[in-house]
Order: structure tokens, then C-alpha cells, then sequence
């Protein structure tokens, strides 16, 4: 329901939707604040209310939301205190903030070393950065305030362009999938077993060649190690420069 046209307050109806994991209400005319029974959707992996006209405060019953893998909230007008237990949530990689009225202390944050995208830039936090931040290896992009700091990698963006590149092979967000790649169980996910079940399968032989590239890149810009990933030049590169044929029929392909 992204990008729409839709207003109002949020339903706290919503919260008894208790098997949803994908939520995406982002660019819409939401406005109001965020009930806190969205907390009790506890199967929920990927969260998504920015571009609205929300203002309150960020319930602290978000903390629930131990599946969460990617949280955005950006672009409103909400204010109050970060609850400080929402970035330490197990599986939390991504948690955007940024552009509302936040305040309040960031050292309160708590943060985990899934963390890999973490964005409160234009919001009123104050005090020094936690020192947490220094132990997160496994973090790719830093935006704060300019009396903070700001970490940039060539390889920040990667990681962003493999997510959006899968959930649009996907037809869903890759949340799930992106935590198993490190399993020894991934190594029996076909790529054709991944694909959209919506669409029809392809069978064009130029169409077949951009969805194997464009997964090729897509699982080497989410690989575990960040240090193995790609770095956006290379990806677009590749992008350009791809002429060749399937040597492997594409059923028989995986990750």
C-alpha cells in the first residue's frame, strides 16, 4: 500500500493482523501517531511508515518486534525520546529516522552488531556518540546530525541496491532469505525458486540473462562479510558491460 494516496490516522485495527511480516505504508497521507498495538505484530520483518504526516512519539511497544530486520520511519513529524531499546532489537538491520523531531539522548540508544544501516540525520538528538558504535563491524552507514559524524564506505550503497534488487526479483522483501544466506541451507535455494510466483516465468533468453545478473550482483552486495562485497562502481559496470549467454540452464542455478 506504499505510495498511494491514503489518509488519515493508523487503524490500531492493525495490530490484530498478528501473522503479518511485511508492512509497507510509506508515502502516503498517514497522519496521527503510531498505535502501539503495531507492537504485537511480532512476526513482523519489514516496516515501513516514511514520507507521511506522523507525529506523537514512537511507541516503546516497537521494542516487541524481535523479527524486525528493517525499520523506516523517516520523513514525519514525530517527536519525543528514541525508545532506547529499539535499535538493540536482535535482527534489526536497518533503522531510519531521519527527518522528524526526535530528542533526547542518543547515547540511551542501544544498538546490536546486526545493525548495518543506521540513519538519524535532521532530528534534535544531543550528546556524544555511543561507544558501541566503534564495535559494529558489520555497520556500512552512519547518518547524524552534523555535530555528529558521518561514515561513508564505497561500499555503503551496495548493500541498499542488493535488498531493493531482490525484492523486486522476489515480489517481497528479502529479509529472510538475506538471513539464511549464511546457513549451510542456502546452498539448496534455486534462483528460480525466488522468483516472483506472481509473475509468469520467463523464458526469454535476454530477460533470463538480466534476472541472473541482476541476482549475481544482487546476493554479492548482501553477503555476510562486508568486506566481500562489491563496490557500486563494479556493480554498475557489470550492469553495462553483460553480453553473455546462460552456460547453466537457469533452473539449475542458485545464489
Amino acid at each position: 500500500m506504499g505510495h498511494n494516496i491514503v489518509s488519515g490516522p493508523i487503524s490500531s485495527f492493525l495490530g490484530e493482523l498478528i501473522d503479518l511480516t511485511f508492512l509497507d505504508l510509506s508515502s502516503n497521507q498517514l497522519n496521527g501517531s503510531i498505535p502501539p498495538e503495531i507492537g504485537d505484530l511480532t512476526h513482523l520483518s519489514y516496516f515501513d511508515l516514511s514520507s507521511n504526516f506522523l507525529t506523537g512519539r514512537i511507541p516503546w511497544s516497537l521494542d516487541q518486534l524481535t523479527n524486525l530486520y528493517s525499520l523506516n520511519l523517516s520523513a514525519s513529524q514525530m517527536d519525543g525520546m528514541v525508545p532506547p531499546d529499539l535499535g538493540g532489537l536482535p535482527s534489526l538491520s536497518e533503522l531510519d529516522l531521519s527527518s522528524n523531531q526526535l530528542s533526547g539522548h542518543i547515547l540511551n540508544l542501544q544498538l546490536t552488531n546486526a545493525t548495518q544501516l543506521l540513519d538519524l540525520l535532521q532530528n534534535q538528538l544531543t550528546g556524544p556518540l555511543p561507544k558501541k558504535l566503534e564495535q559494529l563491524s558489520n555497520l556500512l552507514y552512519l547518518g547524524l546530525k552534523l555535530a555528529y559524524t558521518m561514515v561513508v564506505t564505497e561500499k555503503y550503497d551496495v548493500y541498499s541496491f542488493g535488498v531493493v534488487a531482490l525484492a523486486t526479483i522476489m515480489g517481497k522483501h528479502p529479509g529472510e532469505l538475506i538471513s539464511s544466506l549464511a546457513s549451510l541451507s542456502a546452498q539448496n535455494i534455486m534462483l528460480s525458486d525466488v522468483l516472483d510466483s506472481h509473475l509468469p516465468y520467463p523464458t526469454n533468453p535476454t530477460v533470463l540473462r538480466n534476472i541472473v545478473l541482476a541476482a549475481t550482483l544482487a546476493f554479492a552486495c548482501v553477503h555476510s562479510e562486508p568486506r566481500s562485497r562489491p563496490t557500486m562502481l563494479f556493480v554498475s559496470q557489470e550492469l553495462l558491460v553483460c553480453k553473455k549467454t546462460l552456460a547453466t540452464p537457469f533452473r539449475a542455478l542458485s545464489p
